[in-house]
């Protein structure tokens, strides 16, 4: 059974476009060595694109592979939406934490995996943050979540990693932890003023350590205003 892994969780700000990933970065992404990877915010248009990201990252191990799935609305190639992806160098299910249902969209940006040979679990996450317009849904959501992740929390050795927006992981407390990672920022907005928004939570069976952003990897910036949060964690032994 393993009982040590690295995750690392990058969101790639693509919105609702079909941006392309370019080779360095996937190169990059493949460079951290970590065990898996979420990718949040991703669209899959299915191009030549995100083949060449998907089979690049096949050739480098991450053999299992992973979408969240679209939206009831979604209608093909020309209606994009976001959606988490995973790959992984070991060998996984699709778990049976479902996502929140306070919003259709919520089911793309929530993905839970069982790895076959370990009691960990992850969950891939974005946040989605609706408009001032819409803060009734948003809050509902976030409730729905917080429902979600603590009924999921017991007795089970899980992660949730990825872009928490401005969730308050206080409504976690008592069965989640959220280590601070080391650095500065994960998001940088266009105008220079910084963010943390990207975390990891774990519950009591899992330890993380070292957790931290990466802006570059073997001297190919990650994004310009984006970084990889990476996760080294194991199992907790009481």
């Amino acid at each position: 059974m393993i009982s040590r892994l690295t995750v690392i969780a990058w969101n790639v700000d693509h919105q609702i476009y079909a941006r392309e990933i370019p080779s360095a970065l996937v190169e990059a992404l493949i460079g951290t060595e970590a065990d898996v990877i979420f990718l949040s915010e991703f669209v899959d248009s299915g191009d030549s694109d995100r083949k060449r990201l998907r089979n690049k990252l096949h050739e480098a191990g991450y053999t299992t592979q992973a979408l969240a799935p679209a939206p009831n609305r979604y209608k093909g190639p020309k209606s994009f939406y976001n959606r988490i992806f995973a790959a992984s160098k070991l060998a996984f299910d699709i778990g049976d934490i479902a996502p929140p249902t306070t919003d259709e969209f919520a089911i793309s940006n929530f993905l839970h995996l069982r790895l076959r040979d370990s009691a960990i679990e992850l969950i891939g996450l974005r946040v989605p943050l609706w408009d001032r317009a819409e803060a009734f849904k948003n809050a509902l959501y976030r409730e729905e979540l917080t429902t979600t992740l603590r009924a999921g929390a017991q007795q089970r050795s899980i992660v949730v990693a990825g872009d928490w927006n401005r969730y308050k992981f206080k409504q976690l407390e008592g069965l989640y932890s959220a280590p601070e990672p080391e650095g500065p920022w994960s998001y940088m907005s266009p105008r220079g003023s910084n963010s943390r928004l990207d975390f990891a939570a774990h519950t009591k069976g899992v330890r993380i350590g070292d957790a931290r952003y990466v802006y570059e990897v073997a001297g190919t910036r990650i994004a310009p205003n984006r970084s990889v949060t990476m996760l080294p964690f194991g199992l907790r032994r009481n």
